[in-house]
């Protein structure tokens, strides 16, 4: 809210924060056109009558730094002729003052919707750690919160979410905010590594330890010690490697090969899957043992299609980074296009997204891409249609492995949860075990 009155201003931030929004008063209209070029904004409202810089001089930066932001004017000038040229501006409603919540709320509402469950994005105390994300969503926003409170203990930590989500970025923030963020992070994508070779690549092996070891080598573990050890794609552990990761976990020590005597682990663990892990647990395909030891704590990054909000920001970031790196300078997105990635899944979240806005930095003529920009197969498919609604034995099998990963795998706690019986929660586990089979 741009407004040279900061009362007025300081009046509207809390009206809109109450109703769950995340909002900021300028009451400096030079500062105020500064930012609007600086920075991207959801939406601006804007006084017509302020010294120095005009509600029209807003207008027009707004309209020439980033024309999808929407604008609304809210103004005790009641001509009709200044209404007519702020929305030929760009400006998508005109409220005059005196402005009651009624009609500033319906204004924000109509350009952006109602905020989202949930609120504004949380608080974070730190939130340089997550530069690496771009985002406005509340649910990654308490992923977030959790990670802080996490981040300074010993406990192992858990990343789950689907590819492409960001779960390597959030173990570099938690590594970032942990009590030891200036040792290395190393991180190891353990589903490419062929178990025979398993325990020699993290724990190392001492010279002679078997044929061709001519010089002894250290592993991934005693490198990353005194700082964090990220164990990529851990659901994918064949089951005799998840023994020997089990005792490493457990006693906080592991044999180098050739050695006699164990080795202290001074690494945090930090581990990362897109499985969901006490499904496996249920199927047999991971050690229920193993799942607990590495989830001290559960962070979970939801995807993109779980967080639609994002898609616009994130889109906007890649358009401004390629553009620099591949073509000299910033590009922007249309604003028509910006609704059209919204529109779509994104099944490989944002990696799938950040190489589409790669590709389409380059073909952009202007700095700014349209829809024939885009990678040819995506505009041959169109915006992805909504899902069908899932079946309630699926909504059922879902809420039931929740709360068994909630409650740490106890079958008793989950059935007192659930309001059923063991007897009955055992025979439903059974059945899902028999429907993944067949």
């Amino acid at each position: 809210m741009v407004d040279d009155s900061a009362s007025f201003t300081d009046y509207v931030v809390r009206l809109l924060e109450e109703r769950g929004h995340a909002a900021i008063g300028e009451s400096d209209p030079v500062r105020a056109r500064d930012r609007v070029r600086a920075e991207r904004w959801g939406l601006v409202l804007v006084d017509l009558g302020m010294p120095e810089v005009s509600g029209f001089d807003l207008l027009a930066a707004l309209r020439a730094s980033q024309p999808g932001t929407p604008c609304v004017v809210v103004t005790a000038d009641r001509d009709a002729a200044s209404a007519v040229r702020a929305l030929k501006l760009g400006a998508v409603d005109y409220v005059c003052k005196p402005a009651g919540p009624d009609s500033i709320v319906a204004a924000v509402e109509g350009a952006l919707g109602p905020p989202p469950p949930g609120g504004p994005l949380a608080a974070v105390s730190c939130p340089e750690a997550f530069a690496g994300f771009v985002t406005r969503s509340p649910a990654l926003g308490d992923v977030f919160q959790r990670a802080e409170r996490l981040a300074p203990t010993d406990l192992p930590v858990l990343v789950t979410g689907p590819s492409g989500a960001g779960k390597e970025v959030l173990a570099r923030a938690v590594h970032a905010l942990s009590r030891t963020p200036a040792g290395p992070f190393v991180g190891v994508n353990v589903a490419a590594i062929p178990p025979p070779l398993f325990a020699g690549q993290l724990f190392g092996h001492r010279q002679g330890a078997f044929s061709g070891a001519n010089r002894a080598m250290p592993g991934y573990a005693e490198a990353a010690a005194g700082g964090t050890l990220f164990l990529d794609e851990v659901g994918e552990l064949d089951p005799f490697v998840q023994a020997q990761l089990l005792r490493v976990l457990q006693e906080r020590e592991y044999y180098v090969l050739g050695a006699t005597t164990p080795t202290r682990l001074r690494a945090r663990v930090v581990a990362a899957t897109n499985r969901d892990l006490a499904f496996e647990v249920t199927q047999g395909r991971f050690r229920e043992d193993l799942f607990h030891r590495l989830r001290g704590g559960l962070l979970r990054v939801p995807g993109l299609a779980e967080r639609p909000e994002d898609v616009p920001p994130v889109a906007e970031h890649f358009a401004r980074v390629y553009g620099e790196e591949l073509r000299g300078r910033p590009a922007r997105v249309a604003p028509d296009v910006l609704a059209w990635l919204r529109a779509r899944a994104w099944p490989g979240n944002v990696r799938e997204l950040q190489n589409v806005l790669r590709e389409a930095v380059l073909s952009a003529e202007g700095g700014v891409i349209g829809l024939l920009d885009l990678p040819l197969e995506y505009r041959c498919a169109g915006p992805a249609r909504a899902a069908p609604p899932p079946s309630l034995s699926a909504l059922e099998r879902e809420h039931i492995l929740r709360v068994l990963e909630e409650m740490g795998g106890n079958v008793t706690r989950s059935a007192r949860l659930l309001g059923i019986s063991r007897v009955t929660l055992h025979r439903k586990l059974r059945r899902l075990r028999e429907d993944a089979r067949g």
